[in-house]
């Protein structure tokens, strides 16, 4: 089983009788073989283009929870948009915090820390 130059799989012939294949039996076999590659790669194709949806929808949906956590931060504190994200990010990259979840949680009026502090030694509890 291949696709031009890259081996999919194998397949194997088996008869109920010692015998060596006959044309028409190596002929089948070559045609099931073919079928089967298709499927394979046909469904690979299916799994990747989920997996791309899934890491694009995942995207969007930090990305919307990050623009309403700036649109917060700005209103509260009289920041600009830009000036709210560089805040945050400035909260999360030391402490190595998940953007979002930090977002979700200014969002949710769970955030309980001080997003102007500057950071500790040790990562904040999340």
């Amino acid at each position: 089983m291949k696709l031009r130059e890259q081996t999919i799989g194998a397949v194997n012939l088996f008869d109920t009788r010692p015998r060596p294949l006959s044309d028409s039996d190596v002929q089948i076999g070559q045609a099931i073989a073919d079928v089967a590659t298709i499927a394979i790669l046909q469904q690979r194709t299916i799994e990747q283009v989920h997996a791309e949806k899934a890491q694009l929808q995942h995207a969007l949906t930090s990305r919307v929870v990050i623009e309403q956590a700036k649109g917060i931060l700005a209103e509260r504190h009289g920041l600009s948009l830009d000036d709210a994200f560089a805040t945050i990010r400035a909260y999360v990259r030391p402490r190595r915090l998940r953007l979002a979840g930090v977002c979700q949680q200014i969002i949710d009026d769970t955030f309980d820390g001080d997003i102007t502090a500057p950071p500790t030694d040790g990562p904040a509890p999340q």
